[in-house]
């Protein structure tokens, strides 16, 4: 937390300037207002409260101090980016006191894992956010040859990771090359199709093998996506400090190529995101006017754009406005974007596929690039957003599937993830769909009432479906076409993972928590030894920490 006047310091110290005329100071009234103008200073900066924030940022910022009034329009130099000020720093684990709360078991455990990778300088993130495909350094040893593309199929694909699957280096260096050609969402959901098959058919010991493969290519996974997940997070901390306001001009000028690839995606994001809510606003408004009668039609339009559209179409161009104020003002910075992301941005608002690619190739010969090229990089482009966690990408991610198919050649399009679809219209044993699924024996009531009332998130939607009955997808789920669990001997729990152990203690979560944590803490190390160097780790200090607190004691 920062402070930009010297004379002042927070976290419980004196205020030594202030201080020191007090002390000059023999009358009492005297001592008096100066005490009452400490205090009122004093409330004007950041509490005691922020403590663990700052010694956060602390070894890589150094102990500043900057006034919090008003820190965008500050004129000082600033040593901690205002987006750290208001939101933390995305780069670091959680603290240590949040091992008391389950729900913070999961980040804590996927930083202990995986925080060797994390990115620490430019360096670092320019190999390690965006993957690579043909480009990578071990592409010839891993990425299948142009030949084996036009006959790939999932068996091959599958041999050829599990031969490698017990080294963690060489797995994420095969995902990585073949990123645009095997993405890795398509290929965990053939990979679990293939593992429901086994289980249906009581083949345990194939359904083990695929669990096992299924593991180490998600840890895998985990690990290669890591550096683009914070990335994005401190993407959305920065969009959202700096949305179309002047002052990232200054403090993004020492932003490096990633970084401001990845802010620009985080708004391209957005626009997309606030669009459509705008069009199914205005969809609507139109339905509910044509439905009016003619003379309270001007009233009520009125009143629908005042009430419905104004939040809605105010927030979609706040985020049209900040895009475009890197383009127009800030040209060094928009230069070091990547090429395909400054494509999607320059034909956002083209609907047609003529025009798209009329632009694209003039796109091309004015950054020097062949349009195969840029068709490769849309098509990596869509399988890295597949890799962000918790948030939703899919509108930008059906734009870049829609320009690759505008763009590449008939024949790149029909070799498009071939594999995976003859997978899935394949009938029978070794088919996407060959399992026969089912429903319980007895079915809740309380189930029952959950698919009839599924919240549509629209509130006239929820009220024809719950109050008027109207059907939706939910209403038939339980509807006995399916066959009973009993009839198929219930074969999902055939496999013992299938669910937890449930109703756990708090007790009982911190204990498999510690158990856990230990494991990756391990597993982590062990990785460190085999890459043959050691990084300086921010998870050394937390792992410390976490041995030494109240919380859970290693040594027990």
């Amino acid at each position: 937390q920062i402070l930009k006047n010297k004379n002042y310091q927070i976290f419980g110290r004196k205020i030594e300037d202030e201080s020191k005329e007090l002390q000059k100071n023999n009358t009492k009234s005297k001592k008096s207002k100066q005490q009452n103008k400490l205090v009122e200073k004093k409330d004007d900066f950041i509490s005691e409260s922020n403590v663990e924030l700052q010694l956060q940022v602390e070894n890589e910022y150094g102990n500043r101090k900057v006034s919090v009034e008003d820190i965008l329009n500050s004129s000082e130099q600033r040593v901690i980016p205002p987006e750290i000020v208001f939101f933390g720093e995305p780069r670091f684990p959680p603290p240590v006191e949040t091992a008391n709360d389950p729900k913070y078991h999961g980040r804590l455990l996927y930083w202990a894992r995986h925080s060797t990778v994390a990115p620490r300088n430019t360096v670092d993130r320019i190999e390690s956010v965006f993957p690579k495909g043909r480009f990578h350094s071990q592409a010839t040893k891993y990425r299948f040859k142009t030949n084996e593309v036009n006959t790939l199929t999932f068996e091959e694909i599958y041999e050829r990771f599990r031969d490698i699957s017990d080294d963690l280096e060489s797995s994420k260096a095969f995902i990585n090359s073949n990123l645009d050609i095997v993405p890795s969402q398509l290929f965990l959901r053939a990979l679990t199709s293939r593992k429901l098959e086994a289980q249906f058919n009581n083949d345990l010991l194939k359904m083990e093998e695929y669990k096992e493969t299924r593991r180490r290519y998600i840890h895998a996974h985990d690990q290669l996506f890591f550096p683009l997940n914070i990335e994005i997070h401190k993407a959305e901390t920065r969009v959202m400090t700096y949305l179309a306001r002047p002052e990232i001009k200054e403090y993004a000028r020492d932003w490096d190529e990633t970084e401001i690839s990845m802010h620009f995606l985080t708004l391209l994001s957005a626009r997309l995101t606030w669009d459509r809510k705008v069009s199914e606003v205005l969809d609507e408004i139109k339905e509910k006017l044509d439905s009016t009668v003619s003379y309270m039609k001007d009233g009520i339009r009125r009143d629908l754009f005042s009430r419905d559209f104004r939040k809605v179409g105010i927030t979609s161009e706040i985020y049209r406005n900040g895009s475009l104020l890197i383009e127009q003002q800030i040209p060094l910075l928009y230069n070091k974007i990547r090429p395909e992301i400054k494509l999607l941005h320059e034909t956002f608002d083209m609907l047609e596929k003529d025009q798209i690619v009329s632009y694209t190739n003039e796109f091309c010969q004015k950054n020097g690039l062949a349009l195969e090229q840029l068709t490769e990089r849309l098509k990596l482009l869509d399988a890295t957003l597949a890799g962000i966690q918790g948030l939703d990408y899919n509108e930008l991610r059906i734009r870049c599937q829609r320009y690759y198919k505008y763009l590449c050649s008939s024949e790149d399009f029909e070799l498009m993830d071939r594999w995976f679809f003859e997978m899935k219209d394949k009938q029978g044993p070794g088919g996407y769909y060959s399992f026969e699924t089912y429903e319980p024996d007895d079915i809740p009531s309380f189930l029952k009432y959950l698919a009839r009332n599924h919240d549509t998130g629209n509130e006239f939607s929820n009220f024809a479906v719950q109050v008027l009955k109207q059907p939706t997808k939910y209403s038939n789920y339980f509807d006995n076409k399916r066959v009973k669990a009993s009839q198929v001997d219930d074969w999902l729990y055939r496999d013992p993972d299938f669910t937890g152990a449930g109703g756990e203690s708090y007790d009982d979560l911190i204990e498999s928590f510690r158990d856990a944590y230990i494991y990756q803490m391990n597993a982590r190390k062990e990785s460190e030894n085999k890459l043959l160097r050691f990084v300086d780790n921010i998870m050394d200090n937390q792992d410390r920490a976490l041995a030494e607190s109240k919380i859970m004691r290693f040594d027990s």
